[in-house]
């Protein structure tokens, strides 16, 4: 295994995809999820941090957006930043950590930031990206969903050959609530298995239902759409029904964490205690 040989700093987005798609070459904007792979045989280093376009911060009536370069932590100073897409950033991942992870490369890297990666989910956040995945090549930006890109590139295990433009999550509304919940080994400590969840609410009855969990399947997030929960006001009866179909359409896998059989009860159990957390805010309102 060799060092990279060549280094490269471009100017325009351009310039940085036309590098980042060459095999061998990664392209790194703070560079601490790969820091760990420096003897790996990357031929080049592609520095991301010249690129304004890759740092800008949205929002508005209808998105969020947070641009590639943009460090975790300027997310979590960020005053538009939903509350709890601070917290799944704060509670597990250190601020050395979060000041040296861009928003793409917390989605590209091999370290799973798994609360964060089901909170966007949940949140309905699309990724704008462009490169090579996989046998494709796409050199013009598009948007793809977090569960879409974050399982595909970790199923087959290399890094993404490309330019993450940013991240643009639907501006949170006033009948839309949010819930997350975790089981970890110390209270820092990265999940076992958590869960994130976004009700919509019409009149009293819920319009629409969605949970994300990760390490209750093979995949990196496992998304769910809650339909128990369709049609019907948000009682302790419906959430009980949302939590066992989460537990029954859940595929662990075992490992020195946990067992299968204990990650499928727990899917269940986190995702009632997300729903609870969105009846709570709902009262308050």
């Amino acid at each position: 295994m060799s060092k990279p040989k060549q280094y490269f700093r471009p100017s325009t987005l351009e310039e940085a995809l036309e590098l980042a798609i060459k095999p061998g070459y990664i392209a790194i904007a703070r560079g601490a999820p790969f820091l760990g792979e420096v003897l790996l045989p990357y031929d080049a280093v592609v520095d991301l941090q010249d690129i304004a376009e890759l740092s800008t911060k949205i929002h508005d009536e209808e998105n969020i957006y947070l641009g590639g370069n943009l460090s975790l932590q300027s997310v979590i100073t960020w005053e538009h930043t939903p509350e709890l897409l601070k917290a799944s950033i704060t509670r597990s991942i250190p601020l050395n950590l979060r000041n040296g992870t861009s928003v793409g490369e917390s989605l590209t890297g091999r370290y799973i930031m798994t609360e964060w990666i089901a909170m966007l989910t949940a949140m309905g956040a699309m990724i704008e990206h462009a490169g090579s995945l996989g046998d494709e090549t796409q050199l013009n930006f598009w948007e793809q969903s977090v569960p879409e890109f974050v399982n595909y590139l970790h199923a087959h295990g290399h890094h993404y050959q490309g330019v993450v433009k940013g991240v643009r999550i639907p501006a949170p509304t006033s009948s839309s609530h949010f819930g997350a919940a975790h089981i970890a080994r110390t209270p820092g400590d990265v999940a076992i298995i958590n869960a994130a969840v976004r009700v919509q609410i019409e009149g009293n009855l819920v319009a629409h239902a969605t949970a994300a969990l990760c390490g209750a399947s093979q995949e990196v997030v496992l998304p769910l759409e809650l339909s128990p929960l369709i049609g019907a006001p948000l009682t302790k009866e419906a959430i009980a029904a949302a939590s066992n179909f989460a537990e029954e359409n859940s595929q662990p896998i075992s490992d020195y964490k946990g067992s299968a059989t204990y990650r499928r009860a727990m899917a269940g159990v986190l995702v009632r205690r997300a729903l609870n957390m969105c009846v709570e805010k709902i009262n308050q309102t």
